[in-house]
């Protein structure tokens, strides 16, 4: 789908190789990429247990090798999505996109004049935790206690996908919510075995509907179900 330069970047210092290495890649003619990223990081900036979440769920898929699309798994981009609708499920993070929190904070998206709004002609608008939304959401002191830990949040990860969200029945979409749920079957291929994952961007009604769990075949589906139990 994407064009990509794949690489290892020797001398780059990076403390947690051993020979202090750094992979990388490169895409090229992407430009929703930066928009995901950047959609990525503001929510990895509400709480250092979100980060260490992603960063924990990235670790576990990739020690499963559950976690490349090209090998009809689930990309480490989906997986964060995964980790973002459960946290947004738990009410550990707010929505980002949700046009009722943008009134509230006061946030107007503008595609006429704000290129990073409107990207390839898609609704790319979404807040800032730091400085704007961290103004107008708080967690509630239960939720706080209750995943006080990551490792509590990692477990009830877990447990949110192999026992409690009905992955058979909806679509999984950070954009919408949990309290937006839509059934699977706006992505027309969707069976009931495969994860559907809506594209917090490229969204099912949009010109360009991207279903992140797409790679995913039936093979990749039981195994991926598997890990999770």
């Amino acid at each position: 789908r994407v064009p990509v330069i794949r690489g290892v970047y020797m001398e780059a210092e990076n403390p947690h190789s051993i020979d202090g290495s750094m992979p990388f890649d490169i895409c090229l003619l992407n430009t929703i990429a930066v928009a995901n990223s950047g959609l990525i990081k503001e929510y990895s900036d509400i709480d250092i247990r979100v980060k260490s979440l992603m960063i924990t769920v990235k670790h576990w898929a990739k020690h499963f090798s559950i976690h490349s699309a090209q090998d009809h798994y689930l990309s480490s981009y989906t997986w964060m999505n995964l980790v973002i609708f459960y946290l947004q499920c738990i009410d550990f993070v707010p929505n980002l996109q949700c046009p009722d929190l943008m009134e509230r904070v006061g946030f107007e998206p503008d595609p006429t004049n704000n290129d990073k709004h409107n990207i390839n002609s898609l609704n790319t608008a979404y807040m800032a935790w730091t400085g704007q939304v961290e103004n107008y959401w708080t967690r509630s002191d239960k939720v706080d206690e209750t995943y006080e830990s990551v490792t509590t949040l990692l477990h009830g990860f877990f447990s949110f996908y192999s026992h409690e969200f009905p992955v058979h029945l909806y679509m999984i979409s950070i954009k919408r919510g949990p309290q937006n749920l839509l059934p699977k079957t706006m992505f027309s291929d969707r069976s009931s075995l495969y994860l559907c994952i809506e594209d917090p961007f490229e969204t099912y009604d949009s010109h360009f509907p991207h279903d992140l769990g797409a790679p995913v075949d039936e093979k990749g589906s039981i195994m991926i179900l598997r890990c999770f139990h």
